[in-house]
């Protein structure tokens, strides 16, 4: 199985990894977070792959609003721009990072 890298680069800000355990989880009431005073992601391990997957993607896509200063005001095209831009560059900084999506475990 691919192991989950402990560090993702979003824009030029090393994000480090946090796997909770459910109970930590819990007590967050999340099943992830972001954390840019921490610049932290923390996801809950207990969860099957598919959803730790979503889940982790889905507080990156916060890290990446943060790091790429993304306003509520922007337009369509230019969010969708910036988000391609920032997950080629996530991509291409932590290729270790595509075989733990792929993983069916």
């Amino acid at each position: 199985m691919a192991k989950l890298p402990e560090v993702i680069r979003v824009g030029p800000y090393d994000i480090q990894v946090e796997v909770w355990t459910h109970q930590q989880a819990c007590a967050a009431q999340k099943y992830g977070e972001f954390c840019a005073l921490e610049l932290t992601v923390r996801v809950d391990g207990s969860m099957p792959h598919w959803q730790m997957v979503d889940s982790l993607l889905h507080e990156l896509g916060h890290a990446i609003w943060w790091a790429y200063s993304v306003q509520r005001g922007d337009e369509e095209e230019r969010i969708v721009a910036i988000m391609a831009l920032a997950w080629a560059q996530i991509f291409r900084d932590t290729p270790a990072l595509l075989p733990w999506l792929a993983c069916e475990n």
